[in-house]
């Protein structure tokens, strides 16, 4: 069969490329998933455990994370973005309220990979405040490799990560962005 030569002007508004007809392309994000704390938890210090999935106006694409007393195993393998927030109060002032997203490739030997502090001031019965990090993290092994997310404000005592089960007050979002 003999090839002929595309030019711009074979090229009209019906034309499009069929993804299963060409190799090494995939058909957009393969996956991305969501969870929040809930419910609200006084006193956290340490791994965050309290996660849900999130089911208000969200659906996952792909298989999904998994997570087991605040460990996250990743579905397959690949570059993933890692982005966790938190939103707390607390009764006194907290210099520091400190969040890390920690992970390991051996399953057992944790670091961390990203971190964020932020303080919470005092001038009445409860402030409020927040903070983001997050990362890219390659995944190799989704038996090995895996992730969790740590809260340690200075007195957990008086300090309270708020959750829902029906929005984002504190979360983490899990977005494949390629193959590794």
């Amino acid at each position: 069969m003999a090839l002929s030569k595309i030019t711009n002007a074979s090229i009209d508004g019906n034309a499009g490329v069929a993804f299963s007809k060409l190799s090494g392309v995939t058909n957009g994000i393969t996956e991305a998933d969501e969870f929040r704390v809930t419910p609200s938890t006084a006193g956290i210090n340490g791994i965050i455990t309290q996660w849900e999935r999130n089911d208000a106006d969200f659906e996952k694409i792909g298989t999904g994370m998994s997570v087991s007393s605040g460990i996250f195993s990743f579905p397959s393998t690949g570059k993933w973005l890692i982005t966790y927030h938190i939103y707390c109060s607390a009764t006194s002032f907290s210099r520091y309220n400190d969040m890390y997203i920690q992970v390991t490739s051996d399953n057992s030997n944790y670091n961390t990979r990203a971190y964020h502090s932020f303080p919470i001031p005092h001038a009445s019965s409860h402030m409020h405040a927040g903070g983001n990090t997050s990362f890219q993290f390659d995944c190799t092994n989704t038996s090995t490799h895996k992730i969790k997310f740590m809260f340690n404000p200075e007195v957990p005592s008086t300090c309270t990560v708020h959750g829902s089960t029906v929005g984002n007050n504190s979360y983490a979002q899990f977005l494949k962005l390629a193959e590794t």
